[in-house]
């Protein structure tokens, strides 16, 4: 029992630092500010977690 609640645990630190498993890579020319005022590492990343809800890319750079 203990165990798996070890195993499941690790596979939550696992997921949430892979970004929901978007597949991802960081974007070489750094990251982008998107119109939900979130900073994203690269427009797949901002895809896959609004899950394309319309959210754009509106500039490069950290949003401030």
């Amino acid at each position: 029992m203990k165990l798996a609640l070890i195993l499941f645990a690790l596979l939550g630190l696992v997921l949430g630092a892979f970004g929901q498993l978007c597949g991802c890579q960081p974007d070489p020319m750094g990251p982008l500010c998107a119109s939900d005022g979130n900073t994203y590492s690269s427009v797949c990343e901002m895809n896959c977690k609004t899950k394309y809800r319309g959210v754009y890319k509106v500039r490069d750079g950290a949003c401030l």
